[in-house]
């Protein structure tokens, strides 16, 4: 029997070692998680990621890789911004539009499971009911070579363009 290690269960701040594991993306998808929530709700852990060491900052933005599969019908990904638990959020490009919006995609391995993909729905659904200057505007949703995705508005936090 081979011993795996159990996903990290944060109940305090995570050591520094581990936040800049998180940063380089060194971590198991557990324990990002994990991390990644814990990060969202602390406001000391968040201002620590913040005001990480230069280093870090230069190889948190270069792991922020691009795609390796660009085309996704009228949209080109352009950078991974983010992933969480269902999927991944890219900068995309609208095609014709040459205009730049936040494209999250539902992980391929849960779109086949009706749960998952149940649960998708409902978060995109939400967001079209909600309209609020605090929550990002969804501008689209559709599915594309089988993968279901919704196009929302683009706020650009870094000031990155």
């Amino acid at each position: 029997m081979i011993a795996t290690a159990s996903p990290v269960r944060l109940e305090e701040c995570p050591e520094l070692a581990l936040l800049q594991s998180y940063l380089l993306g060194r971590l198991p998808d557990d324990d990002f998680e994990s991390v990644d929530s814990h990060v969202s709700s602390c406001d000391s852990c968040s201002a620590a990621i913040r005001h990480c060491p230069p280093e870090l900052d230069e190889l948190t933005s270069q792991l922020r890789r691009i795609p390796s599969e660009t085309d996704f019908g009228d949209y080109e990904l352009i950078l991974r911004l983010g992933r969480g638990g269902m999927g991944h959020v890219y900068r995309a490009r609208h095609r014709k539009l040459g205009q730049d919006f936040a494209l999250k995609v539902i992980h391929p391995d849960l779109q086949n499971d009706p749960h998952f993909a149940a649960r998708f729905e409902r978060e995109i659904q939400s967001l079209g009911k909600v309209n609020s200057p605090h929550v990002v505007q969804p501008m689209y949703a559709g599915e594309w070579q089988g993968k279901s995705f919704v196009v929302m508005e683009l706020i650009d936090v870094f000031g990155d363009n």
